[in-house]
C-alpha cells in the first residue's frame, strides 16, 4: 500500500494504490474464511478504482469484485461495482451450509439511491432442523427512539435480485 491523504475529514482527497497477494481473511461470527485474497485498488482523488478483489474460501470456491465507488460526496457514495461468485461457500453454521453461485451489481441510481441487482443461485444448501424447538416464542419489543428515525443508508437501498433456488435446497 502507498497512499497520502489530504484535504479534511469533511472532503478527503485520497490517492495511492492498495495492492495485497496471498492474505487470508477469518470471521469467526459468520465462519466465513478467505484465502489468497488479492487486490489491484486505486485511489484517485475521490474515487476508488477496484481494478481487482478476488479470494478463494477454503475449497475451491471464489469471489471477485470490480468496478469504482466515487466519493465526490464523503457521506453520499457513488457506487459501481459487480460482484461474482462461484460454488462460493457463503453460508456457514450449526444447522445450515450452502454454496452459491453469483452475478451481482452494486450501483447509484437516480439521487442519493442505491440498487443490488443481478442473480444468485444455489449450488447446494443444506439446512438441518434441531430435534426439538424450545416451547416458548421470544418477543420482540423494538423501540425507536425519537430523532433517530431517519434516512439511512438502507432506506435509500432497492434490491432487485433473482434468487434461484434450482431444487438445490436441502431441508434434514
Amino acid at each position: 500500500a502507498d497512499a497520502s491523504i489530504a484535504g479534511t475529514i469533511k472532503d478527503p482527497v485520497i490517492n495511492g494504490t492498495l495492492g495485497s497477494s496471498n492474505l487470508s481473511f477469518f470471521d469467526p461470527s459468520s465462519n466465513i474464511r478467505l484465502r489468497d485474497v488479492e487486490s489491484d485498488i486505486i485511489l484517485n482523488g475521490r474515487t476508488i478504482t477496484v481494478h481487482k478483489l478476488t479470494a478463494k474460501d477454503e475449497n475451491y470456491g471464489r469471489v471477485s469484485i470490480v468496478g469504482t465507488v466515487g466519493l465526490q460526496e464523503i457521506t453520499s457514495p457513488n457506487f459501481n461495482l459487480t460482484a461474482n461468485a462461484r460454488s462460493y461457500h457463503l453460508l456457514q453454521g450449526r444447522n445450515y451450509d450452502g454454496h452459491i453461485n453469483a452475478d451481482v451489481a452494486i450501483q447509484t441510481i437516480g439521487n442519493d439511491s442505491h440498487q443490488i441487482s443481478g442473480t444468485i443461485s444455489a449450488d447446494e444448501v443444506l439446512i438441518t432442523l434441531p430435534d426439538r424447538f424450545g416451547k416458548s416464542i421470544p418477543e420482540l419489543n423494538i423501540v425507536e427512539k425519537e430523532g433517530e428515525a431517519g434516512e439511512g443508508f438502507l432506506s435509500k437501498l432497492a434490491l432487485d435480485l433473482t434468487l434461484d433456488a434450482n431444487n438445490q435446497i436441502f431441508v434434514r
